[in-house]
Formats: structure tokens, C-alpha cells, sequence
């Protein structure tokens, strides 16, 4: 039930249009209301009545602790995130095969720990990934590499050991020499005559000055016989005269055979030095 305004006490000898009984005193007017005294929902002529005071408030009640944080829920700490990161950046240094293996290793154990505490570190599974891959290009190189050595390996000890063999460094830089000499004789018209024939008498002299080793000392002894054979008549010449030179150059009891021993001499001289002399530093 809705509360109902209190209205204004009636004049109980109030007549609808009489007058009050006789010897009755007249009622005294209402005062009129204060200009402002009026208070919404309150009568006109009534005070409001005073308020309750207010109640005090109940203290707030403390919150409850926040529940933990489950495994792989946001807001949860990854183990294996920094191992992730740092195998990632390891996994990418293609040329520094250890870096590889070891962003490998990490890439492992931190997918590992994530997996464990219920998280997926792609990372890690990207660090596992292109390390192993990078790995497997690294195998196949090496095997190439391994396949090479073993066809040359004959050739490899060869080198190596003209690289660390005074008598074979000494030859090979005699051999380099005495090549660049000869081959200027290879054609006397575009020389002087008689710089051509002290040419030959002094290769012949270089040759022989030289110390082969024993795996070619024949093959040298050839070389050498030929170029003697070919300046002993000419150091009895004018060198100055073609027609003098000429003659003894023919006169010097070479012939076809001594010229094709020369050359399979020569080759075989090459054969050897291209292998033993590979390493070996020359001017």
C-alpha cells in the first residue's frame, strides 16, 4: 500500500454553506506559508520532518586471491622461451657449423621444457628445424669433400710432401726457372744468333747444376745429355756466323730418337713436378 500525503486537519463545524453554531468562536485563519518553506512531497503549511541520520557503511570486504595461473594459460611464464630465442639465432649461422650444433642443442631442450609446462614454443621448433636442415647441408658438403680427398689422395701427400722437402722445394724452383729459359730458345729467329747459342750452352750448365730426385733422376740425366749434345759443338764457334752455327747444330749427332726421348723425358719430368711442386711456393 502506497503512502498518502497528509492532507490538512477539516473544520468539523464547517456546513456546506451554514455557518458555525452560535456561541461557537470563529476558527483562526491559516497563516500563509513561508515564500520558500516549500519541500517537494511535503504539504503546504508543514515542516519536513527531520531525517535519520545515516546508517555508516559496512567496511569493504577484502578480495579473494587471485587463482593460480594453469600451464599454456595466457598469462603464464614459458620456460623455454629464452632457450627458444637464443637456439633460433644460433640455428640461422650457416657458416659456423658448432653454432649450428649448438643452437640445435638449445632448440631441443627449450622445446622440451615448453612442452612440459604445457606451452608450444614455435621458436624452438623453428631453431630445430633450420639447424638440422643447415646441419644436413654441411654433411653433404663434407662428404663431397671426403670423396675428393680420397681420389687425390695420392696426389694431396704428393703436394705435402714437396711442401716440407728442402731437396724438392730447391728442384722445383730450378725447374720453374730452367722452363722460362728454355722456352725463350724455343724459336732462334727472334734472337740474336749469338744470344741464342750462350742461351744453350748455359741451359745446359743450369741443367746439369741441378740435383733431381731419385723418381726422376733419369728423366733429368736425358734432358741433360741432349742439351749437351746440342752445345758442345757450338762452344767452338763463331757465334756471330748462322752459317757457322748452323753447321755445327747439325753436326751434333743428334737424332730422331734422341729428339723423342727428349720429349717423353720432358713429360714425364712435368707429370711429377704438376703433384710435388703444387704446394711449393716459386718466383
Amino acid at each position: 500500500m502506497s503512502q498518502q500525503d497528509p492532507q490538512p486537519p477539516t473544520d468539523p463545524y464547517a456546513q456546506s454553506g451554514g455557518a458555525a453554531p452560535e456561541g461557537t468562536p470563529a476558527a483562526a485563519p491559516t497563516p500563509p506559508p513561508y515564500a520558500g518553506a516549500e519541500t517537494p512531497g511535503v504539504a503546504p503549511g508543514y515542516a519536513p520532518q527531520p531525517g535519520y541520520p545515516a546508517q555508516p557503511g559496512y567496511p569493504a570486504q577484502p578480495g579473494y586471491p587471485g587463482a593460480p595461473v594453469q600451464p599454456g594459460q595466457p598469462g603464464g611464464i614459458d620456460p623455454g622461451r629464452g632457450l627458444g630465442v637464443a637456439g633460433l639465432i644460433l640455428s640461422c649461422i650457416f657458416f659456423i657449423p658448432l653454432a649450428l650444433i649448438v643452437g640445435v642443442i638449445l632448440s631441443a631442450v627449450a622445446r622440451s621444457k615448453s612442452k612440459k609446462a604445457g606451452f608450444k614454443n614455435p621458436m624452438a621448433a623453428w631453431g630445430l628445424g633450420l639447424g638440422i636442415g643447415f646441419l644436413a647441408v654441411w654433411a653433404v658438403i663434407a662428404g663431397i669433400l671426403i670423396a675428393v680427398a680420397a681420389t687425390h689422395s695420392d696426389e694431396i701427400g704428393d703436394a705435402l710432401e714437396g711442401a716440407g722437402d728442402p731437396t724438392i722445394r730447391a728442384f722445383c724452383q730450378a725447374d720453374a726457372d730452367l722452363t722460362t729459359e728454355m722456352n725463350a730458345l724455343q724459336d732462334p729467329s727472334s734472337m740474336d744468333t749469338s744470344e741464342w747459342v750462350k742461351g744453350i750452352i748455359r741451359s745446359r750448365d743450369d741443367l746439369a747444376a741441378v740435383e733431381a730426385p731419385a723418381a726422376i733422376a733419369d728423366d733429368w740425366d736425358t734432358v741433360v745429355s741432349f742439351f749437351d749434345a746440342a752445345a758442345t759443338p757450338l762452344e767452338s764457334v763463331d757465334a756471330s756466323d748462322p752459317d757457322a752455327v748452323a753447321k755445327a747444330m747439325s753436326s751434333n749427332g743428334l737424332t730422331q730418337d734422341d729428339l723423342t726421348e727428349l720429349q717423353t723425358a720432358g713429360e714425364n719430368i712435368d707429370d711429377w713436378a704438376s703433384t710435388h711442386c703444387a704446394a711449393v711456393p716459386v718466383d
